[in-house]
């Protein structure tokens, strides 16, 4: 089973190593703003913390 793209043949597998490659990309943005989004709350728990500390002194 084939398509046509742009006056070309592309084959199965070749849509799908596209959508793969999609996927990939889509996995890694999602993994970055995890990281970020991680970062951001141990850095308030820490803040959070540390003015707990200064205000029970």
């Amino acid at each position: 089973m084939c398509m046509m793209s742009s006056g070309e043949d592309v084959t199965a597998a070749d849509a799908m190593k596209v959508v793969d490659l999609g996927s990939i990309q889509n996995e890694h943005l999602l993994s970055e703003a995890f990281y970020d989004c991680k970062n951001d709350l141990l850095e308030k728990s820490a803040l959070n913390e540390s003015f707990l500390h200064v205000c029970s002194a």
